[in-house]
């Protein structure tokens, strides 16, 4: 399958960048956390508040034992690679590029607002982002197909970047 996946911390851009790669490919967009928020009807700080942390890890490798699609770029939420069975069925579904930011970069961007990031909270979000990268990040560099450092570049230069990679494996765009 010619899918984009996008993998990485909370902050580092998958939405954003999934927008922009849209436009430039012609690709259509799966967020992995929209979806699972429309078909619970709540957010995904409402669902870790009424069900917690496993109930949704659940629900995300059930959103993707279930995704099927072609020419799509697969927004993922960021712990979507805690689970083996995520991690082989996005590397199934297509080329797996993990956006990767220093811990300055990531907090940074999230210092905007915690609300809807159900393992956030704003008094503490440093030392927070800290631990869940400290565990993740072998995670997502084990889980990838290439790796796209997003510090001190624009979303316009990640997604040439991130094009000229696709390009380079023969992905065929229409945008």
């Amino acid at each position: 399958m010619s899918n984009i996946v996008l993998i990485g911390m909370m902050g580092s851009g998958k939405s954003t960048l999934s927008h922009l790669l849209s436009k430039k490919t012609g690709y259509s967009i799966i967020d992995c956390d929209s979806e699972i928020e429309k078909s619970e009807g709540m957010s995904i700080s409402e669902i870790f508040s009424a069900h917690g942390e496993s109930y949704f890890r659940a629900l995300e490798k059930s959103f993707l034992e279930d995704l099927s699609c072609d020419s799509t770029i697969i927004s993922t939420g960021g712990g979507m690679i805690l689970q083996e069975d995520n991690v082989i069925a996005l590397m199934g579904l297509g080329h797996v590029i993990y956006l990767s930011g220093t811990l300055d970069t990531l907090v940074s961007r999230l210092l905007s607002g915690t609300e809807n990031r159900p393992l956030l909270d704003e008094t503490s979000l440093r030392s927070q982002v800290s631990d869940l990268l400290s565990t993740r990040e072998i995670l997502y560099q084990t889980s990838c197909d290439d790796v796209v450092e997003i510090d001190g570049k624009s979303p316009e230069e990640i997604v040439s970047e991130i094009y000229g990679i696709l390009s380079e494996i023969d992905y065929n765009f229409s945008g």
